[in-house]
């Protein structure tokens, strides 16, 4: 799982995009990698919506260790690119679909089969 949302070393995909970090291409790369994430994220938990780990310590421990290891990798991302990712003049981030806390919401939500509830319907 942490393959498909990108992540290396705890950390995501964070390659430097030049030196115009300000730039219209490095924001639109920003973005895409943004995009990438989200969509990655969105698919892990519909595929891992009915997965169950009925032990609950052993479910707890998974979903804790996804949690440290996705969200403050998410977090710094946002931290680091999120005024390349704003658009001049927005009231947020453009593209963010999630905030660090919604994201941490969901990955603890897996492996609870039909209890997740943001498994599909």
């Amino acid at each position: 799982m942490l393959h498909q949302l990108n992540l290396e070393e705890g950390k995501m995909a964070m390659a430097s995009v030049g030196s115009g970090r300000g730039s219209s291409s490095s924001r639109e790369v920003m973005r895409k990698r943004l995009r990438g994430f989200t969509t990655a994220l969105e698919e892990v938990c519909t595929r891992q919506a009915h997965w169950i780990v009925p032990e609950d310590n052993l479910r707890e421990q998974t979903t804790q260790a996804l949690v440290d290891t996705v969200v403050p990798a998410y977090e710094s991302f946002l931290e680091i690119y999120g005024h390349t990712i704003d658009s001049p003049g927005a009231a947020g981030p453009k593209g963010v679909k999630y905030l660090p806390n919604e994201v941490e919401r969901m990955l603890k939500c897996l492996l609870m089969g039909s209890q997740n509830k943001f498994a599909p319907s």
